[in-house]
């Protein structure tokens, strides 16, 4: 199955690798011989990548923000605990695109965004 353009790898506690294909990224995790491929829009990821952009967050963050309404239009596609992997993916697309930054703060994974993130272009 054809995976689109690669954007980069990401290692946090899996490796991550994201895919750009048409108007969605495809983020693809590996664990030992597992892979598990999860699609986010490109959408989503701008909306994330305008509401945050100069700011360093969380998933946690993220997820906080998200539950009192300050990120508008974001519409995610999960439910429940599931919403946690969709945050993840979306800003570890933000990073394979070169919007953002992660570092490793303890047991939780920081995002640095840039001050000029927002929407990709590059590959439209």
């Amino acid at each position: 199955m054809a995976q689109g353009t690669e954007l980069g790898s990401i290692e946090l506690r899996n490796k991550y690798t994201v895919y750009a294909d048409g108007n969605m990224y495809r983020v693809v995790s590996t664990n030992g011989r597992q892979q598990f491929a999860s699609i986010v829009s490109r959408h989503n990821v701008d909306i994330l990548a305008n509401a945050l952009k100069g700011q360093s967050v969380s998933v946690d963050d993220v997820l906080d923000r998200i539950e009192r309404g300050t990120i508008k239009d974001l519409t995610l596609n999960s439910r429940g605990y599931k919403i946690r992997y969709e945050v993840q993916y979306l800003l570890l697309s933000l990073v394979a695109r070169g919007d953002a930054t992660v570092e490793r703060d303890g047991r939780k994974f920081v995002y640095h965004l840039r001050a000029s993130a927002g929407q990709d272009t590059a590959l439209a």
